[in-house]
């Protein structure tokens, strides 16, 4: 029962509001009855009257006129913080008006009914005893002063413009009815008395309103800026650049042009599809939002002019600039009231400020959102001029402006959003702008997809160092692959006094370059719940270390908690992009900024790199599965993929490594490197078609069993045994030779990867 109850009490929270209000309008006209009727009002309407004259004197009159605008308040909504400063406001002017004609009335001997009653009586008594009658005379004005402030709810440099722009209306008014009077009496006919009358007339309609609140002048600008800034404003509007897409017929790629003839070449743009152009939003439509978006402020006693549109893809920016001593804080707080005004069809969000702008952006969805096609962001004279192999497409901001990232300068990237924001799209096109860029010698590419069907599509293109990768355990021991591949890397840095990997490639112009290696992982929330602290510490390794070496990782997931990505994975990871979230504790989690709540999904993103303090909201690309599809065939109908990271290097990498001397292809190795007369770990690794990490295991087992001699620098190594003692090192199996140990290497190879 109860529970019925307390239900039945709170199914209309507004309905007490109601009530007192229908109340108060009523008690209103029988208070002002019982203080100017003094028989008509009965034996209930002389105590009043007199209670209240007793006790405020004439300042009893304000009560029915308070009664009723309290009253109005409550039926037609909640006291608001404006409704709140007015009350208090007004309270204080009373007091210090009753205040007044108390010291009036003790000083001359009146009755207190005539003047500010008892109450105003006995705070008259308290300053003349303590002040004086000037010093409290200027206290009272000090507190009436400061009530009219926080009632009108003006900054004091608006109020006294307003003062200003009054008093030179009044001078013009004057001067104009001077200059009237002197041509009346140049010229005055016999009707003297009919044109005594017209300039009595003319004066009355000269004479400025008086502008006693701020409604009635934001009332009055409002008319003034409707009927005058159709003509006079223009506002720019901001669409984008205009990209110019090959047709469908043409063949052109990145690439540089001379390819030889059997080299591998870069896929060219026809196999992605053509973007269809944007819809424009009406110019009328713009001018009606411009409009209903400077009301909107008025009404809440902000002045600000729109000063440039943006339209984008999926939002239309509306840049504001506030009147001086206006706080930003309080326009970011109207943002649904906004989107009232706007009938947006989702969230809107306010930026404030925009960076390197005098200004506030106002960002309102689009009811009509325009696809942002792959290849639209990267036929660009932008992206083709950059030298980056890293640099991928990310989509169009508000402004519709390609906008590009460079993994090189993250130089590692988490992603997060629910489903269906456009995290796997984004993933994507991002491995397509990388396969635009860079040859199978200059990336290298780790696939981690525990869903197995997203990254699943660009299994067999020749950039991966492994398979795709779809188990969770799996996924462990290549991360642990891939953090001994940083320490050999670094460790041939070391050898060659580079400090990264681009100097270590400048440095050898003709020996075999390292190539980037990306790492990029469809759901980290898979591999977190399954082996999570073996993960964690690869991923925290990796982040720590890799960049110089050319390792870069690339992180999504679903569900950004804060046991997903953890302390020590975010503090190593400062570039990311927020798709839409539930909930802001989410959106802080990925950016430690709140707004990803506010996005409306399907591409939609909050791109925040390591050098900025405010992310950039951009639409990210789309790329077709099919799409997907004819650029991987292209690439595999040039080249297999030659994986650097083989199932042994998985193996070792989780802790079952037993030496290099037990591999089977040690004797092999052995053979080949004698009969050659050197040793390279790129020898053996091309040679038998496996990772680094295993041949460069290969190369330091025949090292410590005296086989061949230590590293000097690039050159290759020295083999130390001749094929006499080969008998004797593998126990008289000398028919165990390798098929082509006659097979010549010219330049020896070099101990790099």
């Amino acid at each position: 029962m109860g529970t019925t109850r307390r239900r039945r009490k709170s199914r209309n929270p507004n309905q007490a509001f109601d009530v007192a209000g229908i109340v108060l309008l009523f008690m209103g006209p029988v208070l002002f009855v019982c203080l100017t009727v003094s028989h008509g009002s009965g034996a209930v309407g002389a105590p009043v009257r007199e209670a209240l004259l007793s006790a405020f004197g004439d300042g009893a009159f304000v009560f029915p006129i308070l009664c009723i605008v309290v009253g109005g308040f409550f039926i037609l909504g909640p006291i608001t913080v404006w409704s709140r400063n007015a009350g208090i406001g007004a309270l204080l002017i009373f007091i210090s008006v009753i205040a007044w004609k108390g010291i009036t009335g003790v000083k001359t001997g009146t009755a207190v009914e005539t003047n500010g009653g008892i109450i105003g009586a006995f705070i008259a008594q308290g300053l003349l005893s303590t002040a004086g009658e000037i010093i409290g005379k200027i206290l009272l004005a000090l507190i009436f002063v400061l009530g009219s402030y926080i009632a009108v709810d003006l900054p004091v440099v608006r109020v006294l413009g307003l003062i200003r722009d009054a008093c030179a209306a009044s001078a013009e008014a004057a001067r104009g009815r001077i200059s009237a009077a002197s041509n009346g009496r140049n010229g005055r006919d016999k009707n003297g008395v009919k044109a005594k009358v017209l300039d009595r007339e003319s004066e009355t309609q000269d004479k400025p309103k008086r502008k006693l609140l701020p409604i009635f002048v934001r009332k009055d600008k409002r008319e003034e800026r409707e009927t005058s800034e159709p003509e006079e404003r223009k506002i720019p509007v901001t669409t984008g650049h205009t990209i110019k897409v090959q047709s469908a017929g043409t063949d052109e790629s990145l690439e540089s042009p001379g390819v030889p003839e059997g080299e591998y070449r870069l896929p060219p743009l026809s196999l992605l599809n053509e973007s269809q152009p944007p819809p424009l939003r009406a110019e009328d439509e713009l001018k009606e939002s411009v409009q209903i978006l400077e009301r909107t402020l008025e009404e809440f006693g902000m002045d600000g002019d729109v000063v440039e549109i943006a339209h984008g893809p999926t939002v239309t920016r509306y840049e504001i600039r506030l009147a001086p001593g206006i706080k930003v804080s309080k326009i970011v707080s109207l943002a649904d009231n906004l989107a009232m005004s706007l009938e947006a069809i989702s969230a809107v969000r306010v930026e404030a400020p925009i960076p390197g702008k005098s200004a506030i952006g106002v960002e309102v969805p689009n009811k009509n959102r325009a696809l942002v096609g792959l290849r639209e962001v990267l036929d660009t004279d932008e992206f083709r001029s950059q030298d980056s192999k890293l640099l991928f497409a990310l989509g169009k901001d508000v402004s519709g402006e390609p906008k590009y990232a460079d993994l090189t300068k993250m130089p590692h990237l988490l992603i997060g959003g629910t489903t269906n924001s456009g995290k796997s799209v984004c993933l994507a096109s991002l491995i397509m702008s990388l396969l635009y860029r860079a040859t199978p010698e200059e990336l290298k590419m780790v696939l981690i997809d525990p869903k197995r069907v997203e990254l699943s599509l660009f299994d067999g293109i020749p950039h991966l160092a492994c398979p795709v990768v779809r188990d969770a355990k799996q996924a462990a021991g290549i991360l642990r692959a891939v953090a001994r591949e940083m320490d050999n890397r670094y460790e041939l840095l070391f050898r060659a006094g580079s400090r990264n990997i681009q100097e270590y490639n400048k440095n050898l112009p003709d020996g075999e370059k390292l190539p980037y290696l990306v790492i990029i992982c469809d759901e980290l929330a898979e591999l977190m719940m399954k082996t999570a602290a073996e993960v964690e510490e690869s991923i925290s390794r990796l982040a720590q270390l890799a960049r110089a070496v050319g390792i870069h990782l690339v992180l999504a997931t679903q569900r950004p908690s804060v046991n997903v990505v953890t302390g020590l994975i975010k503090a190593n990871i400062s570039s990311r992009i927020a798709f839409a979230v539930s909930a802001q504790v989410d959106s802080r989690t990925i950016l430690d900024l709140n707004g990803a709540e506010k996005l409306i999904g399907q591409g939609d993103m909050l791109f925040l790199p390591m050098d900025r303090q405010k992310p950039i909201r951009v639409q990210g690309c789309y790329v077709s599965e099919k799409e997907v599809h004819n650029v991987v065939e292209f690439l595999k109908s040039q080249r297999k993929p030659m994986y650097t990271i083989d199932a042994y290097d998985i193996a070792t990498a989780a802790g079952e490594d037993d030496g290099g001397c037990q591999d089977e292809l040690y004797e092999q190795a052995v053979r080949m490197v004698v009969a050659n007369g050197s040793a390279s770990t790129s020898m053996i690794q091309r040679k038998f078609r496996i990772g680094y990490t295993r041949a460069a295991r290969l190369v330091d087992a025949m090292e410590a069993q005296g086989i061949v001699g230590p590293l000097d620098g690039a050159k290759p190594r020295e083999v130390l045994i001749s094929r006499s003692d080969l008998d004797r090192l593998f126990g008289g199996r000398s028919g165990m030779k390798y098929e082509d140990e006659e097979e010549e290497y010219p330049d020896g190879g070099n101990e790099e990867e």
